[in-house]
C-alpha cells in the first residue's frame, strides 16, 4: 500500500510547515481517510472514510457546506451535511481492501472510530484523533505493519 500524508493538524494554528494542514490520509490514490481540507477532494478518490466529524477532520462541519463527494463516503454517524453515505460500524471489503473499524474514545460529542485497512497481507491503521480504545477491541491490532 502506498500511503500519503495529506495534513495532520488539529483545530490549532499552523505552527510548522510540514503539519499545516488538517487531517487526512490517501491509501492507493484510491481511499481517503479524513477531509481535513476541500482540496483533498482533488485527490479524486473512490471512497471516503471519516474517523469522526470535528472539522478538523471533516471541513464542512465547519463551513455548514453541503458533503457531496463523487466518491462512496462512510461516516461514524449520521450528519445532515453529508449526501449519500453509509454508517459503517462492521467490516467490508472494498476491491481488494478490507476495511476493519475499530471504535475509538476521542470526544463526548462524536462518535469516533480508527480503520485498520488490510491489502495483500499488509495491515495498517489509522485513527485520526483518540484518547483511548477499550479492552475488548486490542486484539484487532495484532500484526500491524
Amino acid at each position: 500500500m502506498k500511503i500519503k500524508i495529506l495534513g495532520t493538524r488539529g483545530k490549532i494554528e499552523a505552527s510548522a510547515p510540514k503539519h499545516s494542514k488538517h487531517s487526512g490520509i490517501l491509501i492507493d490514490d484510491k481511499i481517503l481517510i479524513d477531509v481535513g481540507e476541500k482540496s483533498y477532494l482533488k485527490c479524486d478518490p473512490s471512497y471516503i472514510f471519516f474517523t469522526h466529524l470535528h472539522p478538523d477532520h471533516a471541513w464542512f462541519v465547519e463551513t455548514n457546506e453541503f458533503f457531496n463527494p463523487p466518491a462512496q463516503v462512510y461516516s461514524t454517524e449520521k450528519n445532515h451535511l453529508i449526501k449519500n453515505y453509509n454508517i459503517i460500524e462492521e467490516p467490508l471489503t472494498i476491491e481488494d481492501y478490507h476495511i476493519v473499524p475499530v471504535p475509538t474514545i476521542h470526544s463526548i460529542k462524536v462518535k469516533s472510530q480508527g480503520y485498520i485497512v488490510e491489502k495483500n497481507g499488509k495491515r495498517v491503521l489509522y485513527t485520526g484523533d483518540m484518547v483511548w480504545i477499550e479492552k475488548q477491541y486490542k486484539s484487532l491490532l495484532e500484526n500491524l505493519d
